[in-house]
């Protein structure tokens, strides 16, 4: 009879979690909503993300750039970042072409932010006030109405 207490008490532990789901909101950790925007192909794609944000990634299934556990990276990685975290171009372009990064993720007041706004072939996907989404222009420049495309 020992084991009814336990049990009695494991089953009203369910039950409560059953009845008041845990409700997640946006925060600077958790881009919820900035992710969903982001097609489920292009979550498959290489990212540059924010550090605070990769655990919420890796939860969501996406390989981040960097998160939590920092000494995994190593500490030339860790300098490479604190270059980006700084907003340094060069650091920034190295990046790109160095792991083929197929969009970012980053706090709204990331100094990447205004670097990646002016980098050409890429454009922002979203913007709320945890996260900013910018995305590799692919798709060719619109054409004007009745222009012939180039031969």
């Amino acid at each position: 009879w020992a084991w009814i207490t336990p049990l009695v008490l494991a089953l009203a532990m369910l039950g409560g979690r059953a009845a008041f789901a845990v409700q997640r909101t946006d925060s600077a950790a958790m881009p919820i909503t900035a992710l969903d925007r982001v097609p489920e192909a292009l979550r498959a794609r290489p990212v540059l993300n924010d550090y605070a944000m990769g655990g919420y990634l890796i939860l969501k299934g996406v390989r981040p750039f960097i998160d939590g556990r920092t000494d995994l990276y190593g500490d030339a990685f860790m300098r490479r970042y604190a270059k980006l975290a700084a907003g340094q171009r060069p650091a920034l372009e190295a990046v790109l072409k160095q792991y083929a990064i197929a969009w970012t993720i980053l706090p709204p007041d990331h100094p990447l932010i205004a670097v990646m706004d002016a980098e050409p072939g890429w454009r922002r996907l979203y913007a709320d006030r945890f996260a900013v989404v910018h995305v590799r222009d692919m798709l060719p420049a619109p054409q004007p109405a009745g222009a012939r495309p180039a031969r």
